[in-house]
C-alpha cells in the first residue's frame, strides 16, 4: 500500500475516533504507563490521535509534549 493509499484509508475512518464512547479507549493502560514517568519531563506523541485524550493526560501529569507531526 502506498503512503497516499494509506492516508486515504485513515481519512476514511477518522470520524469514528471522534465518537464519544471511544474517548476513554486506552486511557487505563496509558495511565498505568504514566506511573513510570517523572512529572517534569517531556513526552513525544507518536500516536497521531485525533481526540487529544492522551495529550490531556500528559499535561495532567506535568509532562510537556512534542508532536511527531505524523
Amino acid at each position: 500500500m502506498s503512503p497516499s493509499e494509506l492516508a486515504k484509508s485513515y481519512d476514511a475512518i477518522a470520524h469514528v475516533w471522534q465518537e464519544p464512547h471511544l474517548q476513554t479507549n486506552g486511557i487505563v493502560p496509558f495511565e498505568r504507563a504514566l506511573r513510570f514517568t517523572q512529572n517534569d519531563g517531556h513526552a513525544l506523541d507518536i500516536g497521531c490521535g485525533s481526540s487529544g485524550r492522551f495529550l490531556d493526560l500528559l499535561m495532567q501529569h506535568g509532562l510537556r509534549w512534542m508532536d511527531s507531526m505524523c
